[in-house]
């Protein structure tokens, strides 16, 4: 059996040694024996700390949940207790430390000593400080970015009402031109006043096109959301241009309901539909079809599929293609397709970003045509 004095050793080599500060206290607060990493956390050397008590290096803030605690203890109605509390440090600065305590008693019941166990949060609690800070000034941030997006909205109105409206006015005295002075104008004459008026139709609907860009970063109200029953809105709003170029639209029924802001996600199909028609094959009639599924690479999503049977885009575009003010490519298109203002792409960009996803094009599986992929968080 081994000795007392082995199993004392044993016991000093243990406190002695450990990586956290252990200490022996009496009582009424005074340290009886404490470690090496003890002094190193509180600054002290042992024969200073064993001339204090633990009521003498802790925070005055702290002290009586540490007191309530210790008289708790002493009468058994805890059989233990830990909390977090400052100490201070040798040198004035406070010590954040996990504290455990423990009571220890003699054959009789009868209170002897404390061991407490220290370990050193300050690192810790200054991280979580800085995080609080680093919240607070982000969220500090996102709202003067919301606000700077309110008003960039409000400006784009406002200079988009202000553009329309002489716009309109030059459109109208081109039309009375055209068809009060048409004769008198001659060849030549009816020539610019068509140029003009193409012009002008232009720059109208670039208005329009900024007007929905500055649009895409508005305060956004996620709901529950069939992608099904928005896609056939979609297709309710465009049905002049499906009936037109004899389109089809098909969306798989019952599709999965997705969390998204209705009005955007509604502006990220229609681009995308609309890029379809815009873009169709000269021998074909467009072909649009949309599915849902479990995102593979992030099972708390969605992963939106819109295959189409338009144009093929370039591998080494489909990047490009959405940026800002960067146009589709329209070879192979149907003569007659134009070009848009290479914003409505970005704006999905925009919008699927503020969504918490990300947007893409793949290779279309049949061959022909494009594959746009997005995902959606549930």
């Amino acid at each position: 059996m081994p000795s007392l004095e082995a199993a004392e050793e044993r016991w000093r080599l243990t406190i002695d040694n450990a990586p956290v500060g252990i200490a022996l206290v009496a009582l009424d607060g005074g340290f009886n024996r404490v470690n090496d990493a003890l002094c190193a956390i509180l600054g002290y050397r042992p024969e200073q700390l064993i001339r204090l008590t633990f009521q003498d290096i802790t925070h005055p803030d702290d002290l009586d949940t540490d007191l309530k605690h210790l008289d708790q203890l002493v009468r058994g109605e805890i059989p233990s207790y830990r909390l977090r509390k400052r100490y201070l440090h040798a040198d004035g600065h406070e010590v954040w430390a996990d504290l455990s305590v423990a009571l220890v008693r003699n054959a009789h019941g009868e209170p002897m000593h404390l061991v407490s166990h220290v370990a050193d949060l300050t690192e810790e609690m200054t991280a979580a400080t800085r995080i609080e800070q680093m919240n607070a000034e982000l969220s500090e941030k996102t709202a003067r970015l919301e606000q700077s997006n309110a008003d960039l909205e409000a400006f784009a109105m406002l200079v988009s009402h202000d553009l329309q409206a002489p716009l309109s006015t030059v459109l109208g005295y081109l039309q009375l031109l055209e068809s009060e002075y048409a004769e008198v104008l001659g060849r030549q004459g009816n020539d610019w006043i068509e140029r003009a008026t193409s012009a002008a139709g232009r720059m109208s609907q670039l208005v329009e096109s900024l007007l929905t860009m500055s649009r895409s970063d508005r305060a956004m109200q996620r709901v529950p959301l069939s992608l099904s029953e928005l896609v056939v809105d979609v297709c309710a709003d465009l049905d002049p241009l499906i009936q037109q170029h004899s389109a089809m639209v098909e969306v798989e029924e019952g599709a999965l309901v997705v969390w998204a802001d209705p009005e955007r996600l509604r502006q990220v199909v229609q681009n995308l539909v609309q890029n379809a028609l815009k873009y169709r094959q000269a021998h074909r009639p467009p072909v649009v079809s949309i599915t849902v599924e479990v995102d593979g690479v992030d099972e708390r999503g969605w992963l939106v599929t819109v295959d189409d049977n338009a144009v093929t885009i370039p591998p080494e575009r489909r990047e490009q293609v959405f940026g800002l003010f960067e146009r589709l490519s329209v070879g192979g298109a149907e003569a007659g397709a134009e070009g848009g203002h290479g914003i409505g792409l970005a704006a999905c960009r925009r919008i699927v970003q503020r969504h918490g996803g990300r947007i893409w094009i793949e290779d279309n599986p049949t061959g022909e045509g494009n594959r746009f992929r997005f995902t959606l968080r549930r």
